[in-house]
C-alpha cells in the first residue's frame, strides 16, 4: 500500500513512466511454422479494421498527399465514418471503431469550426460522437516523453475498451529521429521512428490496433506519377518498405477539382485507383468509365472550347430575341409580294426584284385600295399589298415604268 502511494506521488510530480525500447530482446521464443502446419490451419481470418484489407489488425497505413490537396479534410471525414461504422468511399468498417486522432496542424478553435461545418448526416455524427477523440495542435515530439503522454491520453479516452485506430497527422510535425538526430530523409532515423516510437506506442495501448500515418509528398512530373505514384512520398524510402497499405491523393489535372486516390496493399489483392471529388460538401466517388484514357489534355481543351462556343451562341441568341421583340412592327395582313415604295417616297427596297409600281401623276393621288398602310413621309418601309392586287388577274399598267425617286 505504501509503495502504491509513493508511486502515485512520483507520477504526480514527474509525469507518467517513459515508453521506450531499450534494445534488449524480449524473453520469449521465436515462433516457427512448417509448411504443413500453414496448409492445415483452417481457422477463420481476423476481421479487417477497414476492408477490404485496407487496414488490418496490427497493420500500418500511410496516406500521402501534397499540401492543399484536401488531405486533412478527407482524413477527418474518413475517421468520422469509421467511428460511426459507416462505409466511406468504398472503405468499410466491421463495426463502429474507437479512433484516436493525434493531429498537430489545426488549432482548437479552427478544429472546432471545421467539425461543426462538416455537413454529415445527423445519424453519422451521433454514432461517432463518443468514438472519435481528437487532439488540438500539439507542441511536442513523439519521443520517449511525448509517447508516454500520448499513451496516457489514449488510455484515459478509452478506459474500458482498447483503441482500434491510432492516426498520427502528420509525421513531419511529430518526427523523432533518435539519438543521431537525423531527419525524415534519413533511412536509419525513419526506421527508428517507426519501430522505436510508433510501434512501441502501439504495443503499449493495443498491439492489434491499426495505425494511420499522414505524410506529405514531393513534386514529381506527371509521367513519374503515372508510372509509380508512391515514389512521391516525401522522405526516406524505408517508409514504403515498412507499411502494409499505402494511399496517395493527388490531382491529375491542376485545373480540375477531381482527385485520384491510388491504393497499394501488401496484405490483400490490388485495388483499382479511385477517382473522387468533393461535391456539395461531401466526398463522392466518380465513375471511372467517364474518364478519358488517351489524350486527356487535348480532350479537356476541346471540351472547354465547346462550352465557350455554346455559351457565346446562347448569349447572341438571347440578345437577338430581345432586340427583335423591342423593334417589332404592328401586325399586317400577310403579303404575297412586296412592292417598292410609291413614287415620291424614298425607299431602299425598290429594285428590279419587285413588281414595278405605277408612277404617281400627282401628289394628290392616293394609294391603291389594296394597300394595308400608307407609309409616312420619310419612311423606308415597303407597303404590304393583298393577294388580289398582286394576282395575275389584276390590271397591270399599260406602260410599266419605274418611278425615279427623289429624296424628300
Amino acid at each position: 500500500m505504501l509503495n502504491d502511494c509513493v508511486w502515485a506521488l512520483h507520477i504526480a510530480r514527474n509525469g507518467p513512466p517513459l515508453i521506450r525500447n531499450d534494445g534488449t530482446p524480449a524473453a520469449r521464443e521465436i515462433a516457427t511454422f512448417t509448411l504443413g502446419a500453414l496448409l492445415d490451419d483452417s481457422t477463420p481470418m481476423p476481421d479487417d479494421i477497414i476492408g477490404l484489407r485496407v487496414l488490418t489488425p496490427g497493420g500500418m497505413l500511410v496516406l500521402g498527399g501534397a499540401p492543399k490537396v484536401g488531405k486533412s479534410d478527407l482524413v477527418i471525414r474518413w475517421l468520422v465514418h469509421m467511428a460511426a461504422g459507416v462505409p466511406f468511399l468504398g472503405f468499410t468498417p466491421p463495426r463502429p471503431l474507437r479512433v484516436f486522432y493525434l493531429q498537430a496542424e489545426i488549432q482548437y478553435h479552427y478544429l472546432r469550426e471545421r467539425m461543426q461545418q462538416i455537413g454529415l448526416p445527423t445519424d453519422v455524427l451521433s454514432a461517432a460522437r463518443d468514438n472519435l477523440v481528437v487532439t488540438p495542435k500539439l507542441q511536442l515530439l513523439l519521443d520517449a516523453g511525448g509517447s508516454a503522454l500520448v499513451a496516457q491520453a489514449i488510455q484515459q479516452a478509452f478506459p474500458a475498451e482498447p483503441v482500434d485506430i491510432l492516426c498520427i497527422d502528420p509525421i513531419r510535425n511529430l518526427f523523432d529521429g533518435g539519438p543521431g538526430g537525423g531527419g525524415e530523409n534519413d533511412n536509419a532515423s525513419m526506421m527508428f521512428f517507426l519501430k522505436d516510437r510508433v510501434e512501441v506506442l502501439s504495443d503499449h495501448v493495443n498491439p492489434d490496433c491499426g495505425i494511420i500515418l499522414i505524410h506529405h509528398t514531393k513534386k514529381l512530373s506527371k509521367h513519374q506519377v503515372k508510372e509509380d505514384p508512391f515514389l512521391a512520398l516525401s522522405g526516406a524510402s524505408a517508409l514504403r518498405g515498412f507499411y502494409t497499405s499505402g494511399l496517395i491523393l493527388h490531382r491529375p489535372d491542376e485545373d480540375s477539382t477531381q482527385r485520384r486516390l491510388e491504393v497499394e496493399l501488401r496484405n490483400g489483392p490490388a485495388l483499382p485507383a479511385k477517382l473522387i471529388d468533393k461535391i456539395g460538401g461531401r466526398w463522392v466517388e466518380i465513375n471511372p468509365m467517364n474518364e478519358r484514357l488517351v489524350r486527356a489534355e487535348v480532350g479537356a481543351k476541346h471540351d472547354a472550347e465547346r462550352v465557350r462556343k455554346n455559351s457565346s451562341s446562347s448569349a447572341c441568341s438571347t440578345r437577338r430575341r430581345g432586340a427583335a421583340s423591342s423593334t417589332r412592327l404592328p401586325s399586317s395582313p400577310k403579303p404575297s409580294r412586296i412592292l417598292g415604295a410609291w413614287a415620291g417616297e424614298p425607299s431602299s427596297t425598290t429594285g428590279s426584284a419587285f413588281w414595278p409600281p405605277r408612277a404617281r401623276s400627282s401628289s394628290s393621288e392616293g394609294p391603291p385600295p389594296c394597300a394595308s398602310a400608307w407609309p409616312r413621309s420619310g419612311a423606308s418601309t415597303a407597303i404590304s399589298v393583298s393577294r388580289e392586287c398582286c394576282s395575275p388577274r389584276a390590271a397591270k399598267p399599260s406602260t410599266p415604268t419605274r418611278a425615279r425617286l427623289r429624296p424628300s
